[in-house]
């Protein structure tokens, strides 16, 4: 309900993240992208939060591969279909946005992969 005063903090298990084939899936996770053997979590943690509970920016620090660099994601909280307005007890976050691997030292396979990664969190909070 208080949106400023509201904190997101999201800790990713880096070997459970997903590209379109299995191949680019296993170069990802490897050495030269994310490092997953040797950083096996990713976290994103929230500095200020502003806007709606349906369009709200969330400014935070996202650490990738052991680098830590401001990010700012979008982020809408949706309450489960079929419950009270005032029902918060079954909510979904969703965190979207973009970065530039190459800050996080992620730059293997450029002439593959572009610098710009599309994020998307799915978050689910049980009361």
């Amino acid at each position: 309900a208080n949106l400023p005063a509201s904190r997101v903090t999201v800790t990713l298990d880096a070997r459970a993240a997903r590209a379109g084939v299995f191949v680019a899936t296993e170069a990802m996770r490897g050495p030269q992208v994310l490092d997953t053997a040797r950083h096996p979590v990713i976290t994103f943690r929230s500095t200020r939060i502003t806007g709606t509970l349906q369009a709200a920016t969330v400014e935070g620090q996202l650490t990738l591969r052991g680098v830590t660099r401001p990010v700012t994601l979008t982020a809408g909280l949706y309450r489960q279909r079929d419950t009270e307005p005032r029902d918060l007890d079954h909510l979904t976050v969703l965190l979207t946005g973009q970065i530039d691997r190459h800050s996080f030292g992620a730059s293997g396979f450029a002439d593959l992969v572009g610098p710009l990664i599309d994020l998307r969190i799915v978050a689910r909070i049980e009361r």
